[in-house]
């Protein structure tokens, strides 16, 4: 009895918080619901946009509540990134496309899966776009493709914020992307389990994963030296 009490305690305030954020958020501003999941929140010239699994995104105004729309897949929008201006969006579906949505929303196929969906995109401060399927990775840099065939599906995009260096997460590490003298190399840091996404330090120094077994895996880039930092998630009732 105590335990279902305990249960029902944790879902009445699940439900209280809840309301509690819609009316937050309603005052600071207005609520929207665009018809289907939203999977991704993005800005785009200077507007919120939403990429929704109805395969479009949703554009809000900036003067009221009205929402304009740009069909971008035949299928669910699985992932978005803006341009570093904002000016644009990259996007990938289930459809197994990569689109690149320009300023007055005309759009150009710049990728497509072998098979599957489109897992991933990534946008370099600098330009270049990334996009992954799967275990292959593609970079395009004006117009030019390097194809990086990873040993697992690939389980996050990151550019670095200084410089043209790309990390990439998978199954046993991170790989690490570069330019060089007879096109771009690769050099891998590895620890073993599922790595589902990564980031960059603001200094370059250190890349950042997330695991899949509740846990932080990073790397000093330098030396190479790792540094782990385990977790649990707390159960419910919690």
């Amino acid at each position: 009895m105590a335990a279902q009490s305990d249960a029902g305690e944790g879902k009445r305030s699940a439900a209280e918080a809840f309301a509690s954020a819609r009316q937050f958020f309603a005052e600071l501003g207005y609520e929207r619901d665009v018809g289907a999941p939203v999977t991704a929140v993005l800005c785009w010239n200077g507007r919120p946009t939403f990429a929704a699994g109805d395969g479009r995104l949703h554009t809000l105004s900036a003067t009221d509540s009205t929402v304009s729309t740009v069909d971008a897949h035949s299928g669910a929008i699985l992932v978005a990134a803006s341009s570093p201006g904002g000016e644009a969006v990259l996007t990938g579906g289930d459809d197994g496309f990569a689109q690149l949505v320009a300023p007055d929303g005309a759009i150009r196929q710049v990728g497509m899966a072998r098979r599957g969906w489109m897992d991933h995109v990534a946008w370099a401060p600098w330009g270049g776009i990334a996009i992954a399927a799967g275990p292959e990775v593609e970079i395009i840099v004006e117009g030019l493709i390097q194809r990086i065939e990873l040993p697992s599906a690939c389980g996050g995009l990151s550019f670095a914020p200084k410089g043209q260096r790309l990390a990439i997460a998978h199954y046993g590490g991170v790989t690490l992307v570069r330019p060089g003298v007879k096109g771009w190399t690769t050099d891998r840091l590895g620890w073993k389990g599922s790595h589902i996404g990564v980031s960059w330090s603001p200094d370059c120094r250190f890349v950042l994963s997330a695991m899949q077994e509740s846990a932080l895996h990073g790397w000093r880039i330098a030396d190479k030296t790792s540094l782990h930092m385990g977790g649990s998630l707390p159960s419910r009732g919690q």
